[in-house]
Formats: structure tokens, sequence, C-alpha cells
């Protein structure tokens, strides 16, 4: 995947091809080719594997962290409408796809979205206000959207989510979802503060990649994945199979719990914003639950990427049980830290609490469930219907 960016600095339209020159850099950003005219320039972001024709579009795999346009397949049909309105168009190489054009050949072919200097900006009237539906029908429209799955994997990622790009993939997290996701798995970045064991590499760095996590499945349970590359990459996924059929839960599933936030605020400024709120409070909060009872499950308080629905930030999740929550704010903290650990004041605990929960168990937090691992869209809204008394 990739992005086109068109900084728009131009006075007036101009007319005719303007002359450009490109600037190939292999930057932190990962940009591909900058492309200059007199009126615009046209950033490509990505990384050309391809060794394709040279008036064919190359493969691009890195996305940038402001604004993303649509993936690879959708871009190179943007690309391949250029190319096709002017022949005459030079080509030097697969990666540098135009040499010349003017903002007229060019516009026309790409998203209405544009980045715009400050100079332009001030120009231009500021759009509508995006209108966020009314708080009580985000609410009714809450179950039934957490993503079906029945193995969510975590992978730990060496920075905060809060410094992600808009998307971001590695090689390993790519290889690992395509095997997974006929198996109905997820496969997610996740970070718990402070530096993760076995994680190196980058997203399209030298050298091969190695990575550490952590797998939730209705059946099994957790999973500790302590190695994760290229290389082993199918012997952990049949220890996932082999989990996802397992008969018994795993006894350390009991021992743990992970709270996960959507933090993701380059994808949508809500769960960067509403989503580090609560991940601050929840930190504060389960250092006072730990100080009053040590004998309480590990808990962990992470933060995790882009998990879907913007508009319910923030988005909670909660493993081995498996729920996801929407809508919820600082302070809906105490009482989910009291439905995850029901056991928290009697003593000792009782850990049999902590473990993936079925289609009959009730719902953690009614009032802010989005859904639950191991149920279909559908399962989710008939189950939420029937412990609400609806049917």
């Amino acid at each position: 995947m990739c992005r086109i960016s068109i900084d728009d600095t131009r006075e007036g339209e101009g007319e005719g091809v303007a002359p450009v020159s490109i600037d190939q850099t292999r930057s932190s950003s990962h940009i591909h080719d900058v492309i200059h005219t007199p009126s615009a320039r046209l950033y490509i972001f990505g990384s050309n594997t391809s060794k394709q024709a040279p008036d064919l579009v190359p493969n691009f795999h890195h996305v940038d962290a402001l604004n993303p346009f649509p993936p690879s397949l959708a871009l190179a049909k943007i690309v391949n409408r250029v190319l096709a309105s002017s022949p005459s168009l030079p080509r030097s190489r697969p990666g540098t796809l135009l040499a010349s054009a003017s903002t007229k050949q060019i516009a026309p072919c790409l998203p209405q979205t544009r980045q715009y200097s400050a100079a332009a900006q001030a120009r231009r009237p500021s759009p509508p206000p995006e209108k966020e539906e009314p708080f009580s029908e985000l609410l009714t429209s809450l179950p039934g959207t957490a993503q079906a799955h029945r193995c969510l994997v975590l992978l730990n990622s060496s920075i905060p989510i809060t410094e992600f790009p808009s998307r971001y993939s590695t090689k390993i997290q790519r290889q690992l979802q395509i095997r997974l996701v006929r198996l109905g798995g997820i496969v997610n970045f996740a970070w718990f503060g402070g530096p993760q064991p076995h994680v190196s590499g980058s997203s399209e760095g030298e050298g091969e990649e190695v990575l550490s996590g952590v797998a939730y499945t209705p059946n099994g349970g957790r999973l500790p994945l302590p190695h994760i590359s290229l290389s082993t990459i199918d012997t952990v996924v049949e220890r996932l199979v082999s989990h996802m059929e397992a008969a018994t839960i795993q006894p350390e599933t009991q021992e743990h719990i992970d709270i996960l936030v959507c933090t993701h605020g380059a994808r949508d400024c809500r769960c960067g914003e509403r989503g580090g709120q609560v991940y601050e409070a929840l930190k504060e909060e389960v250092k006072k639950v730990q100080r009053n009872s040590r004998d309480l499950p590990k808990i962990r308080v992470g933060e995790i990427a882009h998990v879907g629905g913007h508009k319910y930030a923030a988005n909670v999740l909660i493993y081995p049980h498996g729920e996801w929550l929407g809508l919820i704010r600082p302070e809906d903290v105490p009482a989910i830290l009291h439905k995850v650990l029901p056991s928290s004041h009697s003593n000792p605990p009782q850990l049999e609490f902590v473990r993936p929960l079925g289609r009959n168990d009730p719902p953690i937090l009614p009032e802010r469930w989005r859904g639950r691992m191991g149920l279909g869209k559908d399962e989710q809204v008939e189950m939420f219907e029937e412990a609400a008394g609806r049917v």
C-alpha cells in the first residue's frame, strides 16, 4: 500500500506540461519519489520490489503516517489512468511513475483528498466539521460491531501505538495474517510499555525480522509466542491451529489478563485522544487494585493498533475473556476492572473467572458491549438481546 499526496501551492491552474524534478530518497518515512512541479509536489511512498515493465505500476508496501490513500490495487488504477490519458509522458524506471506532468494531468486521476500548504489552506474555506452521531444512537448500534474471530494474535511492538503511522504492517504480520484469515484469526500489534522482548527489525528494514507475542483462542486460552520469524512462521501457525482446537484451556490463562486500548491516533484522532485518556486511567486504576491484593492475576494494560469502529472510541479489548467494549470513558474504568475481577474482594481470588467467555456468559459491561471472541456478528447481537431480555 502507499500514499499519494499533492502539496498544492498554486496561485492559478497553470497550463501545459510543467518541468519537474524527481527526488529519489530512502528516508525514515520511506518516501520513494517526490515529483516537483511549479504548481504541485506529488509524493509516492513505498518500496519498489517489482520487476515489471516500466509502464506498469510497481508494488508498494509502506504506508505513510499522515493521510493514507487507497491500497495498491486502487492506486494502480489511478496511475494507469494517468498513463493511459498521457501516453507521451516519459518513464524512467518502475518506481518513477511520472517524469513530467501538469497539475491538470495528475489531479483528475487522484482521490479528492489533498494535503494543502498553509498558504493554500488559508485561501480555502474551512470544510464543515464532521457530524458525530448522538451518543444514544452510538450506544444502540454497539452490539455486534466487534470483528468476528476465533483467534487474536498480539505482536509485541517496539514503539507505542501512538507513534504508529496510519497504516502499519511488517512482513511477519502480513504473512501471519494471510495464513490465519481462513481460520478466523486477527493479527495485530500491541505495546505494553518499555522495551519488548525479542523485537528486532523494522517494517521494511534489512536483516531478519524477529518478533514475539501472545495469542488467545476460545478453546485454548492464552498461548505465548516467544519467537516469530519468517523462517518459523509455519511452525507458529501449526501451534496456533492446535491451540484453537484444544480440548482444555491452558492453565497459565488464569494467571494473566491483558486489557488493550486502541490509541491509534494517526488512523483516527478520536482513538488517539479518547483512547489515550482511557489508557492512562486504566494504568492508574490497575495500580490501585494491585496494591490492595497481591494475589490477583498479572494485569497488563497495553495499547493496540486499529481495531475498527473509530466512532466508538475509546475501544477496549479484554483477554482472555475476549470482550470488546466501546464508547469507554475514564469514569468507566473502575466498573470494568470490577467486572473483569469479580473475585478481587475474595481471599484468595477465584481465578476460574479468568478465562475465555462463552456463548452463555453474560456481557461484562452490557451498556458498552461490542462483542466477543468466538462469536459471529449475528450471534453477538442475539446474545446481547437475550441478556437484555429483548427476546
